[in-house]
């Protein structure tokens, strides 16, 4: 779908009215509430830094009437749904009967980072391509603006405690957006040219974010209210994704891949307390717990005994346990890449980059519970990508991008209970309950 850009406004009117996207017998139309001419001029545009606002609300308003076979279904305002993104395609899924009810194409490539407000009535989507981070009205499914946040919005994307504010990662600074207005509150520089992990943690009455820089080996402590840094602290060496906060031990935990082990930073004095050493390497994220006792951090270097969960227990500060996630009396390489727990935190499900196979920890026995075999459908490389929860705990949806599914697992009875084909790179996926 082709469609006329108007004279860069920021992406809204003069008014301060955002663009609205409608279909009438005659095909698209842009209400811009401006002079027709100006409306249809599509002779040229040049994609710079000045107009890339207006380039992706204009184009992405012309991708959301690009729908599939879906399109005309009505979308209930207490439904929940599947957000599912793949590079320019966004599907939305019935969770219940696994039905794609709309295909939306937008401009750009999205990433897997993405976030909702607490009401779930907003989706923010990050776009590469666009340098920016797509607001989404779930009710309708259309993306309603372009927030523009630097280069490579991939990192880490969290809705602050407070639920105010959302904050995503590129590779030039931390964003901070207004939930309700959409509006960009701050930019607060970060390490240049990588993203790191982020986490909040409490300081009294107020919060902190806490940002890994892997680039000079330090983790940026900032003001969550007045978007200030308040400290930069060294830790171990790469400090990649692997950042959270436990509110059993109330510490800050670093993952540090290039000098294997663990930090734990005090945030009431943002510094480092204590070092953990840990007996792999190769580390990609860490998954919590739900009540902040137990750290699981994926090893994925095989050579090294890799293809396995550290656990450490945040309240003895020590590494409990090690769990091999691959097959019983195999050495074939697993890579854990992603864990997610059930909302009763009894169980964890593990996917991973080079096997078919989800892995099902039993957390309070820290053992695997049991490997669930999927066929595999492309003899490439596998890739899992994501791994979502129904927040009843019943069912899991893993995403691959490889193969252009996504498997729905039944949690109960830790069987496989439907593949559904996206026939587009499936990759990040989010579930929307709208209130």
């Amino acid at each position: 779908t082709e469609v006329g850009l108007a004279p860069d406004k920021g992406a809204r009117h003069d008014d301060g009215s955002l663009p609205a996207c409608s279909r009438d017998t005659g095909g698209l139309q842009i209400e811009t509430g401006r002079d027709k001419e100006d409306a249809v001029n599509t002779a040229s545009v040049r994609l710079t830094r000045t107009v890339v606002r207006t380039l992706a609300a204009y184009s992405l308003c012309a991708g959301l009437l690009s729908s599939g076979p879906g399109e005309a279904l009505a979308q209930s305002a207490t439904q929940d749904l599947l957000y599912v993104t793949a590079q320019d395609t966004l599907l939305v899924i019935d969770p219940i009967s696994l039905k794609i009810v709309k295909t939306v194409k937008v401009t750009g490539s999205m990433g897997p980072s993405a976030a909702t407000t607490t009401d779930g009535k907003r989706l923010f989507v990050s776009n590469s391509a666009l340098q920016g981070v797509m607001v989404i009205d779930t009710e309708t499914s259309q993306v309603i603006e372009l927030v523009r946040v630097g280069i490579n919005p991939v990192g880490p994307m969290l809705l602050s405690p407070d639920g105010k504010t959302i904050w995503v990662m590129s590779e030039e600074a931390v964003s901070v957006i207004e939930a309700a207005t959409h509006r960009l509150l701050a930019q607060i520089p970060v390490d240049d040219g990588v993203s790191g992990g982020m986490t909040f943690a409490p300081a009294g009455t107020s919060w902190r974010a806490y940002v890994s820089n892997p680039k000079d080996n330090s983790v940026t402590a900032i003001d969550a209210e007045k978007y200030v840094p308040l400290a930069r602290i060294p830790v171990g060496k790469s400090p990649w994704r692997g950042v959270v906060y436990s509110k059993l031990s109330e510490k800050v935990y670093v993952a540090n891949t290039g000098s294997q082990d663990l930090s734990v930073i005090d945030p009431t004095t943002n510094t480092v307390v204590k070092t953990i050493p840990l007996p792999r390497r190769g580390f990609n994220s860490i998954a919590i717990t739900k009540d902040g006792r137990h750290l699981f951090l994926d090893s994925r270097y095989s050579r090294e005994g890799g293809d396995s969960q550290i656990v450490v227990d945040a309240s003895t500060d020590s590494v409990v346990a090690t769990i091999d996630l691959r097959l019983t009396g195999t050495s074939s390489p697993v890579n854990p890449s992603r864990l997610a727990f059930t909302p009763d935190g009894r169980l964890g499900i593990s996917i991973h980059k080079t096997s078919p196979n989800v892995t099902v920890i039993d957390v309070a026995a820290l053992k695997v519970l049991k490997t669930i075999a999927l066929k595999p459908l492309s003899e490439k490389v596998l890739y899992r990508c994501s791994v979502t929860l129904s927040p009843d705990g019943n069912t899991a949806y893993v995403t691959s991008a490889i193969e252009q599914t996504i498997t729905v697992i039944d949690v109960p009875t830790l069987t496989v209970r439907a593949t559904v084909m996206t026939h587009a790179p499936t990759c990040g996926m989010t579930y929307v309950q709208r209130r």
